[in-house]
């Protein structure tokens, strides 16, 4: 008789342990896409010299992608990337359907999309500001040996400790505090002054995000001279 152990589990029972903002709930989007097109009506049709016909048309489309929660450097909730497709535009028919012009003016947008380039700004901004506030808080650094009253060079010394007292007072206003907290930043002195400062990344998690319309003017031409040969021209804006 033999029998299995299961392996080993761990209750997590307090909050703290969590991830930071760990979300329970979901994202939700309701969106509507449509397109609806206008032909000219059969009496009128008859009436139009050359063999025309004339359509109308326009279509709208919505989206949204689901991914992780994300935040901002606040620690306020950003919305899922979501994106709107707009476009209008005319079909004119020659010599019963042997030349076409159509004209497409369309309009697409993306809303909170995740970019390459600004999606890490606030965990690059958090690890400058860690880095720059163990550097300044170093005995014997570049910045406390430049603005010692020991430095010969009065123009450089006054240069670095107006620097650092700044930088020291913008530690205390909201914006840095907040950033700080989004971060979970954590600080330690050792006797001799220096602060060693722990955080968490938050990669992926706290981001920029940028949104973006690209919109422009599409023109095609078809020729069908006989039934073999189909002839095509397009241009885009």
């Amino acid at each position: 008789m033999s029998s299995a152990r299961s392996p080993a589990r761990t209750a997590i029972s307090d909050e703290a342990a969590l991830p930071s903002q760990f979300t329970l709930g979901g994202a939700r989007e309701n969106h509507a896409n449509y397109g609806v097109t206008v032909h000219a009506p059969e009496g009128l049709r008859r009436r139009l010299p050359l063999g025309a016909d004339v359509s109308l048309y326009l279509n709208r489309s919505d989206n949204f992608r689901r991914q992780r929660q994300r935040y901002n450097v606040f620690e306020q909730p950003i919305e899922s990337e979501s994106g709107s497709t707009k476009e209008f535009g005319a079909r004119l028919s020659l010599f019963h359907g042997k030349f076409e012009l159509r004209a497409t003016h369309y309009q697409t947008g993306a809303n909170g999309a995740t970019d390459a380039i600004v999606n890490p700004v606030p965990g690059n901004l958090a690890a400058r500001v860690e880095g720059m506030i163990e550097q300044a808080s170093e005995p014997q650094g570049l910045y406390q040996s430049r603005a010692s009253n020991d430095n010969p060079d009065a123009a450089q010394r006054t240069t670095y400790q107006q620097g650092l007292a700044a930088f020291n007072a913008w530690l205390q206003t909201p914006g840095a505090q907040q950033l700080m907290k989004t971060f979970q930043f954590s600080t330690t002195t050792a006797p001799n002054g220096m602060t060693s400062v722990t955080r968490a990344t938050r990669s992926g998690e706290v981001i920029s995000t940028v949104d973006s319309v690209s919109e422009g003017l599409e023109l095609e031409a078809v020729f069908n001279p006989t039934q073999s040969w189909r002839i095509a021209f397009n241009a885009a804006q």
